[in-house]
């Protein structure tokens, strides 16, 4: 017979082995990425490997922080030699004007190269003979960190081209490449938005989207994959189709949507999440989706430890998080409510990323959703399959950015400083106890409390009795922001100036001055200007200014 502690140390292991508790390595983790280089968010995570102890197995949580330590330590510290002069696959294209962006990998590291007159396509192998360059880091607080979002894409360095040719086309590609050269045969704005929205290639949408930050929705997420899949699943079902086909139609539909979106994060994660759903019902593991959800995000970060760096991976998975800690209490509610406050919680939970809180998002993101994310894909597919339906379909699009700027007339965004990333961390705390709370008394503390963290940046701008002169790092020409509580003066506005003032706090401006018109001193003047208040903009008058 087994004593008390016995049987409390069997059951212990049960649970482990079991992995009834495997989220909390998930959690241990995603703790870990945060607190590197930040020790406040360490002891956070030593306050949680403590708090939890019981409930994980010490030595496999030890050896999935380690690792996940290691690989941000080798990522962020890789070696650059002086020279290269090698083949390299070409793996993705930015076009500009006069010249194109190549990311090529070389074995399995990417680099970035920019090419001018290039006529290259994705899959292309070239030889390529220059120098490499690092990546600027932050140099200055609120900058931007210019290392570790190309890091995030697992893009570790540039190369200054000297040589390039092609020397064969892959076949890799073919598919993208094809459905590229046919989506460039639509009109506008079917173009466009199929380049935005499916391909992710950056283009030329409607102003209103970045104005009303409302661009998220215009990228592909879960809610459209899964709509797509129900459809199609539906539609399969509808002709007898047997539920194992159905289940290979679902792998087929993510297969080629990984090879034409080029790996996408949410494709992998999706379909990294669907093969474990597999998996638990077919062994008869009777595994949580919660612990699912949390393996996927931990294979996601070994087989592409460059997410590490990636701010999406963290905002989905603080999103999935609360989505599925707050489904049993909004499931009980009727459908619109229930819509109205999951994107309401999502709007809340993107506040501190997004600097922005637009009064018009809280009040129409569940119809945004239906008639913007849902409606424009699916017209997207259909013009896919059926292209001489463009024209009229393309009305849809139309009539959407013309309601947009209608609501932009009578929107009110309020900006936010940038917070720190212990902030961040406290906010979706704070966050989590807000939209769990019982009784109206915790509920105004802790929705006082989140407005007050919100504001903090701001109080200290105009609290503080000192002088800040910041140079900033611009990687050409340059920018002076000289900053007091009465006043503050912006000395030419080159690459990353605004994105400064907005994560800093600074909304007004005494002095915008603006030495000469060249385009390293000049390139976000009109955006700080229609941004910003700018009381006074100082000129050459024996310069002419394109403004």
């Amino acid at each position: 017979m087994l004593n008390t502690l016995e049987q409390q140390r069997l059951k212990k292991y049960v649970r482990i082995l079991r992995f009834d508790h495997f989220y909390l390595y998930g959690f241990g983790i995603f703790l870990c990425s945060l607190s590197y280089k930040t020790p406040l968010l360490f002891l956070l995570l030593i306050y949680f490997l403590y708090r939890f102890k019981a409930m994980y197995h010490l030595v496999f949580m030890m050896i999935l922080l380690a690792c996940s330590f290691f690989i941000m330590y080798v990522y962020e510290n890789i070696k650059l030699d002086k020279t290269f002069k090698d083949k390299v696959v070409i793996t993705n294209i930015y076009e500009h004007d006069t010249y194109q962006i190549l990311t090529v990998k070389h074995k399995s590291k990417k680099y970035q190269a920019f090419v001018f007159n290039g006529n290259f396509e994705c899959g292309d192998i070239v030889f390529i003979n220059g120098e490499f360059e690092n990546f600027y880091g932050k140099d200055y607080a609120n900058g931007f960190n210019e290392k570790r979002y190309n890091l995030s894409q697992n893009i570790i360095g540039k190369i200054r081209v000297n040589e390039i040719y092609l020397v064969k086309q892959t076949k890799w590609f073919e598919l993208r490449n094809g459905l590229i050269n046919y989506v460039n045969t639509f009109d506008e704005p079917i173009k466009s938005y199929f380049n935005e929205f499916i391909l992710n290639q950056g283009a030329a949408i409607d102003e209103v989207y970045h104005v009303l930050n409302l661009t998220h929705l215009l990228n592909l997420t879960g809610i459209q994959i899964y709509t797509l899949i129900y459809i199609v699943r539906k539609i399969l079902f509808y002709f007898n189709v047997k539920p194992k086909t159905q289940d290979k139609a679902k792998y087929i539909i993510l297969s080629l949507l990984m090879l034409i979106l080029n790996g996408s994060l949410t494709i992998l994660r999706i379909l990294i999440y669907e093969v474990l759903k597999s998996l638990n019902k077919y062994l008869k593991l009777d595994l949580p989706n919660y612990n699912l959800l949390h393996i996927t995000f931990i294979i996601l970060l070994f087989i592409r430890p460059y997410y590490v760096f990636n701010v999406s991976f963290y905002i989905v998975f603080v999103i999935l998080n609360f989505i599925h800690l707050f489904r049993p209490m909004f499931n009980k509610l009727d459908v619109p409510i229930n819509s109205f406050l999951y994107s309401f919680m999502i709007s809340l939970i993107l506040i501190p990323f997004t600097q922005e809180i637009s009064i018009f998002s809280f009040l129409l993101m569940p119809i945004l959703i239906i008639i913007v994310s849902l409606g424009t894909f699916f017209v997207l597919i259909i013009v896919l399959i059926f292209p001489f339906l463009q024209t009229m379909l393309s009305n849809y699009i139309i009539v959407i950015e013309r309601l947009l700027n209608l609501f932009y007339t009578y929107n009110h965004i309020i900006k936010l400083p940038k917070l720190s990333k212990e902030l961040i961390v406290l906010y979706v705390i704070l966050l989590v106890l807000f939209l769990s709370s019982k009784h109206i008394k915790h509920f105004l503390i802790y929705g006082i409390s989140l407005v007050v963290l919100v504001c903090l940046p701001i109080f200290k701008l105009y609290i503080s009795p000192y002088v800040e002169v910041s140079f900033l790092n611009v990687g050409q020409g340059d920018t002076a922001v000289i900053n007091h509580q009465s006043c503050t003066i912006v000395v030419d506005s080159y690459n990353y100036s605004y994105a400064y003032l907005q994560n800093k706090g600074i909304r007004e401006i005494d002095y915008l001055i603006l030495s000469h018109s060249d385009l390293d001193h000049t390139k976000e003047a009109q955006k700080i200007i229609n941004e910003l208040h700018v009381k006074t903009l100082v000129l050459s008058k024996y310069v002419d200014y394109d403004l």
